[in-house]
């Protein structure tokens, strides 16, 4: 029988890898790319030249399958090189500050829930892929945002760009945070209900029988 989170969403033994990366890594690349193209170019400039693409002879557009292909080695390698860039600049910035933090001891716990309860360990896996696409996202559109002002002097509808770009920011922020306390909230409770704790003060023990003898 499948298991549901309260969100409906069917949790199955383990989450194929390509799934987290899409999550993770096709989507927010993706976006970011469109949007980095929209700020660059401006928004009527943008809105011609999809205008143009699509009003070109069928026989002219490239192969679907290289596109699809080129595209997504594209969107995974600009999000990884974001992630990498966050992750670097999360490094400067005070703890105090920052609007959340992973759990404690996440990889062991992780791989504790995952060993006991696979379905748990696919959901928790789910919300670290959400977590990484809402951090992508948020450096990725603050980056548009900052282009847009660097173009500004070029025209064009930059004021309602600039507006919907900073909602954006401000919803990536949310969503990140969000996905960090769900995360933190399943972890809590998955320990709890499998004696992560006892599970570790025994093998603390263990280990200092061992070497003891």
């Amino acid at each position: 029988m499948p298991n549901y989170d309260e969100t409906g969403f069917t949790l199955k033994p383990s989450i194929p890898q390509l799934f987290y990366d899409i999550i993770a890594r096709i989507v927010p690349g993706t976006v970011i790319i469109g949007v980095l193209a929209l700020t660059a170019a401006g928004p009527e400039r943008s809105a011609r030249v999809v205008a143009d693409w699509l009003n070109k002879p069928a026989g002219s557009y490239p192969s679907i399958i290289v596109t699809v292909v080129f595209v997504f080695a594209l969107s995974y390698t600009v999000a990884i090189v974001f992630l990498g860039l966050c992750h670097a600049m999360s490094k400067l910035v005070p703890k105090r500050v920052k609007p959340a933090a992973p759990e404690d001891e996440f990889p062991m716990k992780y791989d504790f829930i995952k060993s006991r309860d696979p379905a748990a360990g696919s959901r928790i896996t789910k919300l670290t892929a959400e977590r990484h696409m809402a951090g992508i996202l948020t450096f990725g559109l603050s980056l548009s945002l900052l282009i847009n002002f660097l173009m500004w002097s070029t025209g064009g509808s930059r004021l309602p760009l600039t507006l919907v770009l900073g909602l954006a920011i401000v919803g990536s922020v949310g969503a990140h945070r969000y996905f960090i306390d769900r995360q933190n909230h399943a972890i809590k409770n998955y320990c709890q209900l499998h004696c992560y704790e006892e599970w570790k003060a025994e093998r603390a023990m263990a280990h200092r029988t061992t070497t003891a003898m």
